[in-house]
């Protein structure tokens, strides 16, 4: 009696086993613990734009009252600027495949004619055409230094080449409007220009 007992314990024991692996076999993987929650170290940062031009440049001056580089024809007041070198050093953020918010530093020098300096602080947005190009636009104010003080506001709207992967090719367009100092037979007066720089582009990416 005893013995057959213990054959019916056995048998049974077996059948609970073979059970627990057939069902083992059948269940899904367990599921995977969640990831930790991000603590801030390490995540992307900002796209950031650095850049830099040198160009040179040449003005259409609509109306001076004197200081005329070069007179065109009998035209009262229009003529060809100076040739001047200018200097830029900017900085954009935002998406790097879309448009780019950022200011713009320009400093200009005249190349001959009466010494001036004058420097810009602008606004300027950007946007990729391609893997090889971009085209801008720039609003801000221009402050002329010397040989006299004055201000004045500008606009303008560029593109760039790149020949490599930091360096390009530059064309800008700027249109300025300044107020010119009074002369004995003028008063003070506007002075538009229009502008033509070519240049260089010098590009540096902080990738996110």
């Amino acid at each position: 009696m005893r013995a057959l007992s213990g054959l019916i314990a056995l048998t049974v024991a077996c059948s609970f086993g073979k059970a627990a692996r057939a069902a083992e076999a059948g269940a899904p993987p367990p599921a995977a613990a969640p990831a930790a929650a991000p603590t801030g170290f390490g995540t992307p940062g900002p796209y950031v734009h650095l850049f830099s031009t040198l160009g040179y440049g040449r003005g259409l001056r609509w109306n001076n009252p004197y200081r005329l580089q070069t007179e065109l024809g009998d035209s009262n007041g229009l003529s060809l600027t100076a040739g001047y070198w200018d200097i830029a050093l900017g900085a954009t953020l935002g998406a790097p495949d879309g448009l780019q918010h950022g200011v713009v530093l320009h400093l200009s020098l005249a190349a001959n004619g009466v010494a001036q300096q004058a420097f810009s602080l602008s606004y300027i947005g950007q946007v990729p055409l391609g893997a090889s190009a971009l085209a801008y636009a720039r609003a801000g104010v221009p402050f002329v230094l010397s040989p006299d003080l004055g201000i004045g506001v500008e606009a303008a709207a560029g593109a760039a080449y790149f020949v490599s992967g930091g360096v390009g090719i530059t064309a800008e367009l700027v249109q300025s409007l300044y107020v010119g100092a009074a002369t004995w037979e003028h008063d003070p007066t506007l002075w538009p220009v229009s502008s033509l720089q070519l240049g260089l582009w010098f590009d540096f990416e902080v990738l996110p």
